[in-house]
């Protein structure tokens, strides 16, 4: 099978999230592309809180993975 790091992973933030900042999601992000892992990295005009484009980026990001 694949080793985890060749797992595709997708990361949303919210750009004006109060509980988990920005700047903490985007410093993850780059902890686990250092780490080697696939990321592909989005952020939305939203707080702590889904956005209408983010539902549809994660529907396109699975068909195109899965399909």
């Amino acid at each position: 099978g694949k080793g985890a790091g060749s797992t595709p992973l997708l990361c949303c933030h919210g750009q004006w999230d109060p509980v988990v900042p920005l700047a903490l999601g985007e410093t993850s992000a780059r902890q686990v592309e250092q780490a080697g892992w696939p990321l592909e990295w989005k952020t939305y005009p939203t707080a702590h809180s889904l956005h209408p484009d983010e539902v549809n980026d994660i529907g396109q990001w699975l068909r195109d993975r899965l399909s």
